[in-house]
């Protein structure tokens, strides 16, 4: 009898921990869905990359920084867009607190839906931002004869 209160016991203290884990977590409480930068979609880019957001004690972002992932998609994320993201407010005596953000930005065959364009957020950290590869432009060479402005047949 007393090895099962003991049992008992260290399963409610280890409930109570968790549940203590999970109301000092720093949880999301606004997202801005980052755009998938231009610049990417023409080079035909896809990949990860990982902001690091510094957030103050009310749950502001202060700063973005990308640190790891893609080179041309962390020089082209939008910094302006992740700062606008709000997490709760630090409890006790917690002041700043930093989170690691996964933004995946995946280019879909040209044609796709839709419904499956729609950016997805995975808990607690991470987004996958969906853009349609758009159709490649064809371009003519007007031959060895002529120049592209010149109008003669």
């Amino acid at each position: 009898m007393e090895r099962s209160n003991v049992l008992l016991l260290s399963g409610l203290l280890l409930c109570e921990a968790l549940i203590a884990q999970q109301e000092s977590a720093v949880r999301l409480k606004k997202a801005i869905v980052p755009i998938y930068p231009a610049l990417a979609v023409q080079a035909r880019v896809s990949g990860e990359v990982v902001a690091t957001l510094n957030i103050d004690a009310a749950g502001t972002v202060r700063s973005v920084s990308c640190t790891e992932g893609n080179r041309l998609l962390c020089r082209l994320l939008d910094r302006e867009t992740m700062s606008g993201w709000l997490f709760s407010p630090a409890i006790g005596s917690e002041s700043r607190r930093t989170i690691a953000v996964k933004l995946r930005f995946q280019l879909m065959p040209t044609g796709t839906r839709a419904q499956e364009l729609t950016p997805i957020f995975f808990p607690p950290y991470e987004v996958e931002v969906r853009r349609e590869i758009p159709p490649a432009t064809v371009h003519r060479d007007p031959g060895p004869d002529r120049s592209p402005g010149d109008k003669r047949r």
